[in-house]
């Protein structure tokens, strides 16, 4: 017989069994059940976002190799006005630099960083680049738009014919609406906020310096004496650190019953998180500060008056 004949059985860990119809069953116990379940979807959905990055970084890498040999080898048509403010290929340069080279670059090192990582930092990750891509996006777009609608009719700002070059920007314009919508939106939302904002920022400000000061204040006004263990009878360890008091040990009496004494040091920390008694939660305000003394010099004489009874 060996040593563990008589053990009692642990849990089965979970199976995966296939049913009559075809399909797979998880068995064990219900917690193993759902947390084998929770494990599966979370590796289900992380395997979904690898591939649609891949695809994404895919389509990304043609449209940008497309549009980067456009401006290397093409030009615009010979009829275009050199003098026209408007150049559609620079404003395609200007897009591919500060928009497609980025967002491509960075998805590449999302993708590689974090294909076998945590599902939720790609996935917080990949949000933060696809609001730069809108975002820068849509600010190209909105300052193109604007440029066009500044130009004369009668500009001659376009060539005769059709080019490659000036096509392509259009289409870069049409497909840069939607994410100029948005932009636009969510600016003039801010702007439209931004002055509620500034006043919730400034209110929580003020109301943080008032209740460090107050807190200073209340701090500075602490009763203080040395420990003495014929006046604090009550409890012969701080209830904060749980360290025993000594007679060089420097405690503090709060206003709300003088036998809730602490270290000094103890209560000053605990004060300046939550200005209430560790023990009875009533709040330490700086006006009963002043009857700490009052009541400490009444027990210490009415100890006295005890011991010379005696």
């Amino acid at each position: 017989m060996g040593q563990n004949d008589n053990a009692a059985p642990g849990p089965m860990p979970p199976s995966i069994h296939n049913t009559p119809n075809g399909n797979r069953s998880i068995q064990g116990t219900p917690s193993m059940r759902r947390a084998d379940l929770v494990s599966v979807g979370r590796s289900h959905a992380h395997q979904n976002l690898v591939q649609n990055t891949e695809f994404t970084m895919s389509y990304e890498t043609i449209i940008l190799l497309y549009l980067t040999g456009c401006v290397y080898f093409l030009t615009v048509g010979p009829e275009f006005d050199r003098q026209c403010s408007l150049d559609p290929r620079l404003h395609t340069i200007h897009f591919i630099i500060c928009i497609m080279w980025p967002t491509v670059f960075i998805r590449l090192l999302i993708y590689l960083n974090f294909r076998n990582a945590n599902y939720m930092q790609m996935q917080n990750c990949l949000f933060f680049l696809n609001a730069f891509y809108n975002l820068s996006y849509g600010v190209w777009t909105i300052y193109n738009i604007v440029q066009i609608t500044k130009l004369p009719h009668d500009a001659g700002c376009k060539s005769a014919g059709t080019n490659m070059l000036e096509l392509n920007y259009e289409v870069i314009i049409i497909f840069g609406v939607f994410p100029a919508l948005i932009t636009a939106f969510f600016l003039t939302l801010g702007l439209l906020c931004a002055p509620y904002i500034l006043y919730v920022l400034y209110q929580n400000h003020r109301s943080e310096n008032y209740r460090l000061n107050a807190t200073k204040n209340l701090l500075a006004s602490l009763f203080r004496t040395k420990y003495d263990a014929n006046v604090f009878q009550t409890q012969e360890s701080c209830m904060i650190c749980l360290l025993n008091f000594d007679e060089d040990s420097l405690v503090t009496p709060l206003p709300c019953d003088i036998r809730h004494y602490f270290h000094t040091t103890c209560i000053e920390q605990w004060l300046m998180i939550n200005a209430s008694c560790p023990l009875c939660k009533s709040p330490v305000t700086l006006e009963e500060i002043d009857r700490v003394a009052q009541m400490y010099n009444h027990k210490l004489n009415k100890h006295e008056k005890c011991c010379s009874e005696q």
